[in-house]
């Protein structure tokens, strides 16, 4: 049962149109629905075996009733906003971001020189959040259902181009390595502006998302949602300089 609220979380979480207080909404509305039938089921039990008047019925009545009622401490790791996201965190799956700097930018800041306060020109990093391609795949495959479909022979028809794994290259590259698993990978980044209603810095706080899909997997797969992983995001004015390109070597090479 924690498995498939996990899960429930999950689903709700990952999709965009979905507010975190309308998933504590529903779970709450689980929560209280499951409260209901735990009373409900001890009181069935409590009914159905008063009639016998036995030492050793009533302890089984008892301890039957407490362990219906522990039940519900399921639901409490789940309560909060804060309790899911460090139920995520601690989840052996979760593959956390990590910080890789970019480049860097002068700005203008109140800094304490000599016991007194100037305005000064000071270097700082350009930060990127990347999530590790590498412990990304290792969590995925992780799931029996997903490497099952990673390990599936592709049905292909000679001379029909119906998938990426139709191609030569694939095939090339399969054919080097028939013991492990063979994987390409496609990356692509889109650009996420963030709504202000009063129209003031409209570009300021852009934001540059990269994802990744794995392009190995069956056409059935490929396109879905749940193939397209975050692999790093930063503001639009640090890769301006610096360039896309930058910034994917250096996922490349972790």
């Amino acid at each position: 049962m924690e498995t498939e609220i996990t899960n429930m979380v999950i689903d709700l979480r990952g999709r965009g149109n979905v507010p975190f207080n309308v998933t504590i909404d529903v779970i709450n509305y689980f929560k209280d629905l499951f409260h209901i039938m735990v009373d409900k089921t001890c009181e069935v039990i409590s009914t159905l075996l008063a009639p016998f008047d036995e030492h050793d019925v009533d302890n089984k009545v008892v301890e039957t009733n407490m362990a219906f009622n522990s039940l519900k401490t399921i639901f409490d790791k789940f309560g909060s906003e804060y309790r899911i996201r460090k139920l995520f965190e601690n989840h052996p799956r979760f593959v956390s971001p990590e910080p890789i700097v970019i480049g860097s930018y002068h700005a203008v800041e109140q800094v304490v020189c000599e016991g007194e306060s100037v305005v000064a020109i000071v270097e700082k990093p350009r930060i990127a959040q990347y999530v590790s391609i590498k412990e990304t795949f290792l969590s995925l495959t992780k799931d029996s259902i997903y490497l099952k479909n990673l390990m599936k022979e592709p049905e292909i028809e000679i001379g029909i181009y119906s998938c990426f794994q139709s191609g030569s290259r694939f095939r090339e590259l399969s054919a080097n390595d028939p013991q492990g698993i063979v994987s390409y990978i496609q990356m692509f980044y889109d650009g996420l502006g963030l709504t202000n209603p009063l129209k003031a810095g409209a570009t300021k706080n852009n934001s540059e998302m990269f994802y990744f899909t794995n392009l190995s997997l069956s056409p059935r797969h490929n396109g879905t949602l749940a193939n397209i992983h975050l692999l790093a995001i930063c503001h639009t004015n640090d890769i301006k300089n610096k360039g896309v390109l930058e910034l994917l070597l250096k996922s490349k090479s972790k």
